[in-house]
C-alpha cells in the first residue's frame, strides 16, 4: 500500500505545511470571527427594519392611510425587512467564511493518510509470537539499534536487548488482541531492577490499558503500541 503524499492530491508539500499553518491560526480566530459577523448581520438587519419602518410611516402619512391600517404596514414592512436582510447578511458573511479550495486538497489528504495509518495499525496487529519479535528488531535496527534476540527457553520475559551510546535497553513484545494489563508491566519492571539495563519497553501492539500507563509513569520504561510503531516506520522511511 502506497503511502499518500500531498501531490497525489494536486498540490506540493509546501503548499500543504502553509495550508496547515493558515488552518491553525484561523482555529484560533475563527469564533470570534464568526460572532462578529453575525453580531454585524443582526445590527445590519435592524438598521434595515428601521430604515424601512420610518418610510412606511412617512408614505402612509402623506396617502393618507388610517392610523390602524397605518401601524399595522410599518410593523409588517419593518418584519420583512429584518428577515430579508437578515438572509442576505447571513449569505454574505457565509459566503466571507468560505475556506479556500486548498483547504479541501487538504482535508483529503488527511483523511486518506489516517486510512494508510490504520491500515498500517492493523497488519501490525495481525503479526504475533516470534513474528512480533522479528518485526520489531528488524525495525530498531533499522533506527540504528544493534539489536539481540534471546533465547525463547532462556529469556526471563525479555524478548530483544538493544545497544546504542554505550545504552542498555531491555524489549517485551506481546501481539495481544486487547490493551495489555498492568501485570506484564509490573513484571517488566522487576526484570528491568535485576537487569543491568537503564531502560525498557514494553510493546503491545493492542495498546495498553490506563492503569499500565499510570504505572509506567515517571519509571524508565517506554510504552509502544501499533501507532507508535507505525509512526517509527515512517521515520526510516518504511512502508509495510
Amino acid at each position: 500500500m502506497k503511502k499518500p503524499v500531498p501531490e497525489d492530491f494536486d498540490m506540493t508539500a509546501s503548499e500543504y505545511q502553509q495550508a496547515v499553518q493558515d488552518l491553525e491560526r484561523q482555529s484560533k480566530f475563527f469564533p470570534y470571527l464568526n460572532l462578529t459577523l453575525q453580531f454585524f448581520s443582526l445590527v445590519l438587519s435592524l438598521g434595515v427594519a428601521i430604515a424601512v419602518g420610518l418610510l412606511a410611516t412617512r408614505i402612509s402619512r402623506t396617502s393618507g392611510v388610517g392610523e390602524e391600517i397605518s401601524g399595522g404596514l410599518v410593523i409588517l414592512s419593518g418584519v420583512f425587512a429584518f428577515f430579508g436582510a437578515a438572509l442576505i447578511f447571513g449569505w454574505i458573511s457565509d459566503r466571507i467564511r468560505q475556506p479556500k479550495p486548498i483547504y479541501r486538497k487538504v482535508s483529503l489528504y488527511q483523511e486518506a493518510l489516517n486510512r494508510y495509518r490504520q491500515t498500517l495499525e492493523q497488519n501490525w496487529m495481525s503479526i504475533k509470537g516470534v513474528g512480533l519479535e522479528r518485526e520489531v528488531a528488524r525495525l530498531y535496527k533499522r533506527l540504528g539499534y544493534i539489536v539481540t534476540q534471546t533465547r525463547a527457553s532462556f529469556d526471563e520475559g525479555i524478548d530483544l536487548i538493544l545497544h546504542k551510546d554505550g545504552t542498555k535497553i531491555i524489549v517485551q513484545c506481546k501481539g495481544h488482541d486487547k490493551p495489555i494489563g498492568v501485570g506484564a508491566i509490573r513484571d517488566l519492571y522487576g526484570v528491568l531492577m535485576h537487569s543491568k539495563a537503564e531502560s525498557a519497553i514494553l510493546v503491545c501492539t493492542a495498546g495498553f490499558t490506563k492503569g499500565v500507563k499510570k504505572f509506567a509513569f515517571g519509571k524508565p520504561i517506554q510504552l509502544v503500541s501499533a501507532t507508535e510503531l507505525v509512526k517509527m516506520a515512517e521515520s526510516v522511511g518504511e512502508e509495510r
